[in-house]
């Protein structure tokens, strides 16, 4: 085998230290992989002027939609003579968010630490997902005026011989919804005890109610991205009764609530990314009774039940702090509540797990939400006692009414999922792939030339060695002749041709002398 050059044998060393180099990058790049990914994409999050996190923020690309359910009463004179009340739901009623943030500022700080705004939204109806126009038909359903002024029992005795109040209102879906004007509620503003003339379940939230905010950018810290840490000014609420409580956590559901992962799924466009599933744990909603730790979001003033049932949030500090009203909210169809409640009404289908929970779909490695059902019940609690019981007759109860449910959804489309998926979880899952290839193969010829190395040079070795023993064996030995075939000379086995010279002469020398009188050439005796 032909010697290596030296510069070919250089060539292969380098070579050599080259992919060992390359196969170290590629396995310490398998290990931080996950850890620069991660580091990489947090810092694409932070909300900050100019990136595309930011223009999302500001108008969101995909599509929120609230969808709701009224509960029609269908027999209200029964109820008022002591019977049962019984429902029948209307619905669904689409809109179409469309979610503002409006007078952004951030702060001074570079890059800025947190950003001001004002949050409101406008609701538009689409009438090719809903059950028909919601401006036609009738609906029955609790006069939420009287339960408002039976929280003012002084207000009551002053305006009782002004106003005649009803216990129920048949109006339409768009009025029970979003509000009509109510005379009592616009002596009641001049008064400026009351807010709005107008009553209804959403009558100041669309387009009206601006709220203000002050969230952290997650510049610094990428975990803090989006916390609420000022709500209309106020660092913290004046809601319940202790601090913990009033702990302003960003939600907007009057009360702080957290969730936990309950599963995996996949996401509704696009079967291939996995998203966790997240849902509220319910002992956040049990009893203080039975849940100690509740007993601290028991209103401060009263409205109802001193601290309400299982399954009930009180909602009354939240949505008119003027005004106690009595309003409750739960999930649909009184998931997770007390029993009694459900039973003592009729209409009102059993309570499915699937379908009435809260819940959010994570994609993992972003924690971006990419599927959102917030699912509520509003219901009033109703008492025949006091002031209003020549209002309510012979109603029975006491009675936690519901007056509608709705679901606030979000889905992300395909468009939203390429972009993560070709951008975020491919690349996450397609590099440590190609590293590991790149690391092996890099490693795997680094080894074949290490062992063409190795082998070249115990070669060379052996073929020096041979030349020094063919050289040795050139000289002639000191006593003429050849070595017997039993001698143990190394170099029995070379045969050295003398030259024709020294064939004659050795010829010459080992021939026996003749006289020279014998011409026969027999030997002198």
């Amino acid at each position: 085998m032909a010697r290596i050059s030296k510069p070919n044998r250089i060539c292969f060393i380098l070579s050599t230290v080259a992919l060992l180099f390359l196969s170290l990058v590629c396995v310490i790049g398998i290990f931080t992989f996950n850890y620069l990914f991660s580091n990489l994409i947090s810092k694409k999050l932070a909300i900050l002027p100019g990136s595309e996190v930011y223009n999302n923020w500001i108008s969101p690309s995909v599509p929120v939609y609230f969808s709701i359910y009224l509960y029609n009463l269908t027999n209200p004179h029964e109820v008022l003579r002591g019977g049962r009340p019984r429902f029948a739901e209307v619905g669904p009623y689409v809109y179409r968010e469309d979610r503002q943030r409006i007078n952004v500022q951030f702060s001074s700080e570079s890059p800025p630490k947190t950003v001001q705004f004002q949050h409101r939204i406008f609701y538009h109806f689409q009438p090719d997902l809903s059950v028909g126009p919601d401006d036609q038909g009738i609906v029955t359903s609790l006069d939420l005026v009287t339960v408002g002024v039976d929280a003012l029992p002084d207000l009551y005795s002053l305006v009782s011989l002004l106003y005649t109040f009803t216990p129920f209102v048949s109006l339409t879906p768009r009025e029970i919804i979003w509000g009509y004007q109510d005379s009592f509620l616009a002596g009641c503003m001049s008064l400026k005890t009351c807010d709005t003339d107008r009553a209804g379940l959403m009558a100041q939230n669309n387009g009206t109610k601006v709220s203000n905010f002050v969230i952290d950018t997650g510049a610094y810290n990428i975990s803090n991205v989006g916390k609420v840490l000022k709500y209309n000014g106020a660092t913290s609420l004046n809601y319940w009764r202790t601090d913990y409580a009033n702990m302003i956590n960003g939600t907007d559901f009057c009360r702080s609530f957290h969730s936990d992962a309950v599963g995996w799924t996949t996401a509704t466009h696009d079967s291939s990314v996995h998203l966790l599933k997240f849902a509220s744990h319910p002992e956040q909603s049990q009893n203080a009774t039975v849940n100690p730790l509740n007993a601290a979001f028991c209103p401060k003033q009263k409205a109802g039940p001193d601290c309400p049932p299982t399954g009930m949030i009180p909602l009354s500090p939240c949505s008119n702090p003027k005004i106690p009203v009595p309003i409750f909210a739960c999930q649909p169809h009184f998931l997770g509540a007390d029993p009694s409640i459900r039973a003592a009404m009729d209409g009102i289908r059993e309570p499915n797990e699937k379908l009435d929970s809260t819940v959010l779909h994570i994609e993992p490695n972003t924690g971006f939400v990419l599927e959102a059902f917030k699912k509520v019940q509003i219901n009033a609690y109703v008492e025949n006692s006091g002031q209003l019981s020549e209002v309510y007759q012979d109603m029975a109860g006491p009675y936690f009414f519901p007056i509608a449910w709705f679901t606030e959804f979000a889905v992300a489309d395909k468009k939203a999922l390429s972009k993560i998926s070709n951008y975020i979880l491919k690349p996450k899952k397609v590099i440590p792939i190609i590293l590991s290839t790149v690391g092996s193969l890099a490693l795997i010829s680094a080894v074949i030339l290490i062992a063409v190395l190795l082998t070249r040079y115990k070669l060379s070795k052996t073929d020096s060695t041979s030349i020094q023993a063919q050289a040795e064996s050139t000289f002639i030995p000191t006593e003429p002749g050849f070595h017997s075939k039993s001698d143990e000379s190394p170099f029995v086995h070379w045969s050295v041709k003398p030259s024709p010279e020294h064939d004659s002469l050795q010829v010459m020398e080992s021939k026996p002398l003749l006289k020279p009188s014998d011409t026969a050439g027999r030997p002198v005796a």
